[in-house]
């Protein structure tokens, strides 16, 4: 099996996408990041990954999303894949950070590209293989087909994310799932939709907190037994999901929250973004006793 080949063997089941965590006072919470990874990959996860919206990385600097990196690798200690990202920085940027993630012992890099305008299909494609020839790569994004098709002879991408859901998302598994590992995003049902059409990972909003349920979930998937999975998306996943589209901050905020609630990271968020309120905390709690993953 080629390094590659046996690199997509491993991407599998529930990913942890790191939440960074931050201090009262708007610092990176370091011992947070490590608590997620370990609880992610006693849980099950094989995978840890960094994204551009899980990890904030709006809200960081470039220095620290280098120094996140480093943390991330670090404690991960080759338990898990590791899945750096970079900040849809310009192609030589991205190839450095690629670089700089290879050198710390990231297995490879999810690559977002830039948002600046529309770029041509074949530039586009340019960039990631430029990145590729550095560090295995994930796509991501809502990339034009026609770049997919220049990509597909490189050896070196080796994933996709899908980050659009729906049609476009549908028709990118349905084509390259055999060629590029398929991981879909938070929610379950997309990975349930599409498992016949070869999605292979999601990422897990519960593998941090409650990772039982990814358990359940993935078993039941891999026995064909559809029944206990809608069981699964029905009594856990869709009930947080229609928490998040009211709670206040959204699903960042509820995930930040949650962490506290289950006692392994503060709810702090970095200004202008607000942290739950105690009837809010208070709030959580009851909707987790409810579930059954609370007491």
């Amino acid at each position: 099996m080629s390094t590659f080949a046996s690199l997509q063997a491993r991407l599998r089941g529930p990913v942890c996408s790191i939440p960074t965590t931050f201090t009262d006072t708007g610092q990176i919470n370091e011992d947070g990041v490590r608590r997620i990874i370990d609880i992610a990959i006693a849980g099950g996860s094989q995978v840890v990954m960094l994204t551009w919206f899980d990890s904030l990385y709006p809200l960081l600097s470039d220095d620290e999303v280098l120094a996140l990196t480093r943390l991330v690798v670090k404690h991960v200690a080759g338990r898990a894949i590791v899945i750096a990202a970079d900040r849809s920085w310009w192609t030589g940027q991205a190839a450095d950070y690629a670089r700089f993630a290879r050198d710390q012992g990231a297995d490879l890099v999810m690559v977002k590209p830039p948002q600046l305008g529309k770029t041509s299909p074949e530039r586009l494609a340019e960039h990631f293989a430029t990145v590729a020839d550095v560090l295995p790569v994930m796509l991501v994004g809502h990339i034009p087909f026609e770049t997919l098709a220049a990509l597909k002879s490189h050896p070196a991408i080796v994933a996709f994310k899908d980050d659009v859901l729906g049609q476009y998302g549908f028709q990118v598994a349905r084509q390259y799932s055999k060629q590029w590992v398929y991981i879909t995003s938070g929610h379950m049902w997309e990975h349930a939709a599409l498992w016949p059409y070869g999605a292979a990972g999601w990422l897990s909003n519960f593998i941090i907190f409650a990772p039982q349920i990814d358990q359940t979930y993935w078993a039941a998937l891999k026995q064909g037994n559809f029944g206990k999975v809608k069981d699964v998306i029905l009594r856990y996943d869709e009930p947080w999901w229609d928490l998040a589209n009211v709670f206040p901050g959204g699903a960042d905020a509820l995930w930040h929250a949650t962490l506290e609630v289950f006692g392994i990271a503060p709810r702090w968020r970095r200004s202008p973004y607000g942290a739950a309120s105690e009837v809010e905390l208070d709030r959580l709690r009851d909707f987790y006793r409810q579930l059954e993953l609370l007491r």
